[in-house]
């Protein structure tokens, strides 16, 4: 039992930490706190590793019956230098707000780390507590494998990964365990509530406030929150339904060890971290099984301002290209025509990723996108053209960045893509940059339609939206961009780029890169 809370000691029930560094020597150790963890460990430091949460789930969640038997559960966390305080507190939160009969372990991993209270006095600390075991790694391994290496002394039915700066909540577990109990399958998470990194206060999101899902950018293939649309609000029974969820942020989850080990695990072909938890989403989903954002279960994090996973670009973009070449099938072009640096980087071996995706009998990506992220906008296959887009009179080339104040304009041309690279889309949109949310359209001043060029956020941004009628462009005999709302074409002028009436001359002729007609 944790001993009994002091509500006016320092950031309990969840509260900020209202004390600030007085003498200098408090101000060093905060310097010091934040320079290592990203966070304020100084303030982290004053509140007990047994810290009290005020329970505000629904009051339907606090009276919710729970399938039974529940699977036992071995909570694994990894941790690289972690601060004393957040970590033990991440521990006791497990312990103390988690039944007994459910949990069969807490497996902390050590990544390896060097700071002297994560040795002799963490194993001494403890020994102390026998629900919990240390297991070391000798050497670096990140994180992916590193929960391998937990996964593979874990001895629960169910794995559920923790990072190691996060406080759970009472009745954090038995939701995600009676969403695996009824089908084994099916992967929940949390909702991850905040907890500020500067005073630690604890940020509870209720299922009456704006709940958010996983999403994927399809071009950079980084996790995206996203907001659930009413559409798949309305499907549900009961407030605190279950809410599928195309990705997981991977921090915080549940699994069934034995459907993460017929799944394949993690790829251990990965390094240190960055898209694991994009690709276990797609590989969870394209292989029947299923991901849920449980709304009466909660976990708050720590969200620091960097990672102690220092992966390289390469390793990210290696990583990342490991889950396009296995996955994606035909729209991983997507994503190497916006960043042709993925073409020069080694992915490694794949053989043994394909295989399994294979023996599995996996759906391909164009399901996935059909089927469980069809409300997004997805970037065509094939566009009409890509690359820079050169004014044939005076050989510059179209020019905008990503803030839509400043209008587009030509100069000289670079090659590097960025602020010049656009896509002249299937459905008449030209679209700005990697990323690809800026069009290309005309301005309305005052609610009266202008002939100036600017960049705007574009129309289509989900699914079924369409393009304005400002953003829609034709191109006619291979070069001229005619907008059809003005019955005008693009030309440069000396006072900037316009739509003007058409005419015969080079400044309205545009050469576009990689063009594709058919």
């Amino acid at each position: 039992m944790p001993p009994p809370a002091d509500p006016g000691a320092p950031g309990e029930e969840g509260k900020e930490v209202e004390l600030r560094p007085g003498t200098p020597e408090e101000t060093e150790a905060y310097e010091l706190g934040l320079k290592q963890h990203s966070f304020n460990e100084w303030a982290s430091s004053k509140i007990s590793v047994h810290r009290s949460l005020l329970d505000l789930r629904h009051e339907l969640c606090i009276e919710k019956k729970y399938y039974r038997p529940l699977p036992q559960t071995s909570v694994i966390i990894i941790f690289y230098n972690e601060a004393w305080s957040t970590l033990l507190r991440t521990v006791h939160s497990v312990l103390e707000r988690t039944p007994s009969e459910l949990l069969r372990e807490v497996i902390l991993v050590d990544d390896c780390s060097d700071f002297d209270h994560l040795q002799a006095p963490l194993d001494e600390y403890v020994s102390h507590l026998p629900e919990v075991r240390v297991i070391r790694s000798p050497t670096r391994q990140g994180l992916i494998r590193a929960r391998l290496l937990g996964v593979k002394h874990a001895r629960g039915e169910v794995l559920a990964f923790l990072d190691s700066h996060c406080e759970c909540m009472e009745g954090w577990l038995e939701p995600l365990l009676e969403r695996i109990a009824l089908n084994h399958t099916t992967v929940p998470w949390p909702v991850i509530d905040m907890i500020r990194w500067d005073n630690f206060a604890y940020l509870f999101h209720g299922v009456k406030g704006t709940l958010m899902v996983g999403g994927v950018d399809l071009v950079d293939l980084k996790f995206d929150w996203h907001i659930v649309r009413q559409i798949e609000l309305n499907k549900r029974k009961s407030i605190i339904d279950p809410i599928k969820s195309p990705t997981m942020p991977g921090g915080v989850f549940a699994i069934d060890k034995k459907y993460f080990e017929h799944l394949g695990a993690y790829d251990d072909g990965m390094e240190i971290w960055g898209g694991e938890n994009i690709e276990i989403s797609f590989r969870i989903w394209q292989c029947g099984g299923t991901i849920e954002l449980v709304p009466c279960a909660h976990v708050g994090h720590v969200f620091r301002v960097t990672s102690p996973y220092h992966a390289s670009v390469d390793k990210w973009t290696r990583n990342n290209k490991r889950m396009a070449e296995v996955w994606m099938d035909d729209y991983k072009s997507v994503v190497y025509r916006r960043h042709p640096e993925y073409l020069k980087i080694d992915a490694g071996d794949l053989t043994s990723r394909k295989i399994l995706r294979k023996a599995l009998h996996c759906r391909d990506f164009s399901w996935y996108l059909q089927n469980v992220y069809s409300n997004v906008y997805v970037p065509d296959l094939r566009p009409v053209a890509h690359g820079q887009i050169q004014n044939k009179e005076n050989h510059r080339c179209l020019d905008a960045t990503s803030d839509p104040k400043e209008p587009p304009r030509l100069v000289d041309c670079h090659g590097h893509g960025g602020s010049q690279y656009w896509e002249l889309t299937r459905a008449g949109e030209v679209r700005l940059g990697v990323e690809g949310k800026l069009c290309l359209q005309t301005a309305v001043i005052k609610k009266v339609p202008s002939t100036d060029i600017i960049t705007k956020t574009c129309a289509h941004r989900f699914a079924n939206d369409q393009p304005s009628k400002q953003e829609r462009w034709v191109l006619q005999n291979s070069t001229v961009l005619y907008h059809p709302m003005t019955d005008r074409c693009l030309e440069e002028t000396e006072s900037g780029l316009v739509v003007a009436p058409c005419e015969d001359v080079n400044r309205q002729r545009w050469l576009l890169q990689n063009l594709d007609l058919s």
